[in-house]
């Protein structure tokens, strides 16, 4: 997307917190529509915003939100598709994302984090798949880096419990000492 449609997107997750019935459902038509259109570039650019610092609080939650959703569905049913959209999606927009939701870890002054969230969700996908062979021994350094801000150990311990949770364990096995070492 191009600036002037990132500017636009700032504006509908915005809305999406709207107290106006008509501004919500709009924003959630936009996001629909963006989403059927370009999801590959929805996905990206949800998580620049995420990712941007200078993008209001209210609007980096929203993006984190909204990322959450076109990753994951409660439904059961519909899960399997949401996982292979995720897989079917350009090499280089998946690792994109991966890198501003990592990247977000920490930055964000809002709890429970998105980043860890949207970590958690792809990790959900990925791990079992041998795709992210290097996220857990990331998320560790993360917290046990003596440089590391309390708000990046805090994020980052989220996103490592969120994946703890979720994850087989077996796709934990190799790195189990270092993620007990850092918690």
């Amino acid at each position: 997307m191009n600036a002037e449609a990132v500017a636009q997107l700032v504006q509908v997750l915005e809305k999406t917190t709207s107290g106006d019935q008509n501004d919500m459902k709009g924003a959630q038509a936009f996001l629909e529509s963006a989403s059927q259109t370009n999801l590959p570039e929805l996905i990206r650019t949800l998580s620049d915003v995420l990712y941007h610092g200078a993008n209001s609080a209210v609007v980096r939650q929203q993006a984190g939100v909204q990322l959450k959703n076109f990753l994951y569905t409660n439904d059961e049913s519909l899960r399997a598709q949401y996982e292979e959209r995720w897989l079917a999606m350009p090499e280089d927009v998946r690792l994109y994302t991966k890198q501003n939701v990592l990247g977000t870890l920490g930055t964000e002054s809002f709890r429970p984090s998105a980043a860890a969230q949207c970590v958690q969700l792809i990790a959900m996908v990925e791990l079992p798949r041998g795709l992210w062979p290097t996220l857990l021994s990331t998320l560790v350094q993360n917290v046990t880096n003596a440089a590391s801000t309390e708000i990046m150990k805090e994020s980052t311990l989220q996103a490592i419990g969120y994946i703890c949770q979720d994850v087989e364990p077996r796709c934990m096995e190799e790195t189990a000492n270092e993620i007990l070492t850092a918690i």
